[in-house]
């Protein structure tokens, strides 16, 4: 429903869990990383397979980030575990005011690769939709310095492989793939 203003309502981290199906689950205790199911992360301080979502706990309150959200550096990361095209899993994060996550150095890649479970693909915020070979993250910039494509990546395969994602057969290096494959994602919010 439209606002006062005539706009929308923004969205909150909490509210997009709705838009993209219900992402939390219950906690998985005392399992080992291999063992940790489809969406969920693995906590190193606990030793728990948990939603991404529900890893964060009081604390929280003191980074300015939501409760549904992980705090990292100057952002707050949220895993959709609904799995959705590129474009959906875009529009979804921008409808809450982030997008999708951003990776721009080895400290970032490392803490995502490290909360996230290592078997499912993810779709990060890099694509070259506008202009092949040419990739820029969803936020604007222009792919940086930094990049952990797999060996062999980007490789644009049958000529229609336009967005970047997280690629467990290559150990959470990045690949581009079609864009209209459905994949988990995680939105990045700006604190």
């Amino acid at each position: 429903m439209d606002g006062a203003n005539g706009h929308r309502p923004r969205q909150t981290p909490a509210s997009l869990a709705a838009l993209a199906g219900d992402f939390v689950m219950s906690y998985m205790k005392h399992l080992p990383r291999e063992k940790c199911e489809d969406y969920t992360l693995y906590d190193k301080t606990t030793n728990e397979c948990r939603n991404m979502s529900a890893a964060v706990g009081v604390e929280t309150e003191n980074l300015d980030c939501p409760p549904d959200t992980v705090p990292y550096s100057n952002s707050c990361y949220i895993l959709m575990d609904q799995p959705t095209d590129y474009m959906t899993a875009r529009k979804i994060c921008e409808s809450g005011g982030g997008y999708l996550v951003v990776v721009k150095d080895e400290a970032e890649h490392q803490f995502l690769i490290g909360h996230l479970n290592s078997t499912v693909d993810i779709w990060i915020g890099l694509d070259d939709i506008s202009n092949e070979g040419t990739f820029m993250y969803n936020d604007g910039s222009p792919l940086g310095a930094f990049t952990k494509w797999a060996p062999g990546e980007p490789n644009d395969g049958a000529g229609d492989q336009d967005c970047v994602h997280l690629w467990p057969l290559a150990g959470m290096a990045w690949d581009d793939t079609i864009c209209t494959k459905g994949k988990l994602f995680v939105c990045e919010f700006e604190k």
